[in-house]
């Protein structure tokens, strides 16, 4: 009975602890990555407006009631909460805009074109004074909207950063309360804590590093960077606690389940062997995440064995 209730204490600790976020938090990067949308939307309203003012026979109702349309229902998701449906309509929001775009690129060259075609004489033709007072015009209403788009990206893109910050210390705040746990059970968590605190640093420094960066391009180049270090830390972590498991199942069987013990932390050691800068990308922390839960299956599964 003893043995039972301790594997019962362990497959608690084997289990305790997901990346899933809290509805806030995921409600809140949702709507931070929505208002990113709305920035490229608008932009892209605003040049279609600029490309129908110099082109009369510009025909750009479709596309944009499709852009309108995509980015109706990115809102609904946004504001139910809706990852899933959100995530898989990314890409028709971006074909959409894509459209759209190269139909204002052709509405330009139509009007340029009509222009360059019109009157006789020396000044007429590619190099007329009407053209070039056009491609003038044309350079200065896009930059005036790129203007907008960068000043309204730097805010979204500022509030996505203090989402996802959120959800780092959401992570470390669950791997805090696993790590007193375990450390109320004996267990030497020095190795956890000093992870758990290189992550917080992680996350200050990204707050502080966003706040003093000079564009949107600058915050997206240290939020990855930053996400790179949490996704490793993170795996990290998992191992580091999955060890500290496994050493208490050996210590209490007495040795006599080793080998199957050590095949568990060869699988675990290659969760922080997909990339030896020690930083994971998206894809790499999918993968570090199917070998930990991997190997808390193959705990489980030897657990049960061992009651």
């Amino acid at each position: 009975m003893k043995w039972m209730i301790w594997g019962l204490v362990l497959m608690s600790l084997v289990m305790a602890v997901g990346n899933g976020l809290s509805g806030d938090v995921k409600d809140n990067m949702l709507q931070a990555r929505h208002s990113q949308m709305e920035c490229r939307a608008n932009f892209m309203y605003q040049v279609m407006e600029n490309a129908e003012g110099f082109d009369s026979d510009a025909d750009l109702v479709q596309e944009r009631t499709q852009l309108q349309e995509q980015m109706r229902l990115m809102q609904q998701y946004a504001n139910e909460g809706d990852y899933s449906s959100f995530n898989q309509e990314m890409e028709q929001t971006r074909n959409a805009y894509t459209t759209a775009m190269q139909g204002a690129r052709n509405s330009h060259k139509n009007a340029l074109n009509k222009s360059q075609g019109e009157g006789s004489g020396p000044g007429a033709g590619e190099g007329s004074e009407e053209s070039s007072q056009m491609r003038n015009q044309m350079l200065q209403e896009h930059q005036e909207a790129q203007g907008e788009y960068s000043s309204c990206m730097g805010n979204a893109t500022r509030s996505r950063v203090h989402a996802e910050v959120e959800s780092f210390q959401e992570w470390h705040g669950k791997g805090q309360n696993v790590a007193n746990q375990m450390k109320e059970r004996g267990y030497d968590t020095s190795g956890l804590e000093g992870i758990l605190a290189d992550a917080e640093v992680v996350s200050e420094d990204l707050e502080e590093d966003v706040d003093s960066a000079g564009n949107y391009e600058e915050m997206n180049e240290v939020r990855n960077k930053a996400w790179k270090k949490e996704f490793y830390m993170w795996t990290e972590f998992h191992v580091e606690r999955f060890n500290l498991l496994l050493d208490r199942m050996d210590e209490e069987s007495g040795g006599e389940y080793s080998s199957q013990i050590g095949e568990v932390r060869a699988h675990l050691a290659t969760a922080l062997k997909l990339n030896e800068n020690k930083r994971y990308d998206t894809s790499e922390a999918a993968e570090a995440k199917q070998i930990l839960n991997e190997a808390a299956q193959q705990m489980r599964n030897l657990l049960q064995e061992m009651s």
